[in-house]
């Protein structure tokens, strides 16, 4: 009996260490992505504003801005996007209504390991990215915008983009009009931008 007990005290002791590996599993196979994958989005800028200074109190809910945005991955080196902007428009002949224009439609193709060429109309390089860094953006256009030094967040034309690690460049040739007017001449904007960090 106490050579029985030596053993099972043996056998348990020197299978202790294999308690605490973790156990072999089989390579599950990674699903194949079937093609086209859309994802629908949206954006609103709300607001409520109140008059308290003058007699009559106006206030009011207003919706001043809004994106519906739908992109697609198309293959593993293939994505679009389609986003329109509606927008509060108070020239006379629309009489203070909200009218939809066309913000982005472009397609993106990957050249190399995080080199993207894009052409339609998209992103110029320094306004969106000044806008994704602005806390403040819901408060009305950039400076830039609002002094028609840019005409717009977007433009059609054709530019490359990297987004590698610590560094971002973008570069294009666009229209020069952005996305809410038409190519009035023959002249075109060449835009860039260098961001680290």
């Amino acid at each position: 009996m106490k050579r029985l007990c030596s053993i099972a005290l043996t056998m348990f002791v020197l299978a202790g260490p294999a308690w605490a590996q973790t156990p072999q599993t089989t390579a599950s196979a990674v699903p194949a992505t079937s093609f086209p994958v859309v994802k629908l989005g949206v954006v609103s800028f709300l607001q409520y504003s109140a008059e308290l200074e003058e007699s009559d109190e106006f206030n009011a809910f207003d919706v001043t801005r809004g994106y519906i945005n739908i992109q697609a991955q198309l293959s593993n080196r293939v994505r679009a996007r389609f986003t329109p902007d509606v927008r509060r428009v108070v020239d006379a002949t629309l009489a203070e209504s909200l009218a939809m224009r066309l913000e982005y439609a472009y397609l993106e193709v990957e050249a190399a390991e995080d080199t993207w060429i894009v052409f339609g109309m998209q992103e110029t390089p320094w306004l969106t990215f000044e806008e994704s860094i602005n806390r403040y953006r819901v408060q009305g256009m950039m400076f830039a915008e609002r002094q028609t030094l840019i005409p717009g967040p977007s433009d059609v034309g054709a530019s490359v983009q990297y987004r590698g690690e610590g560094m971002e460049v973008q570069a294009g040739v666009y229209n020069g009009e952005g996305h809410e007017r038409f190519e009035k001449d023959k002249y075109k904007s060449a835009q860039g931008r260098v961001t680290f960090g």
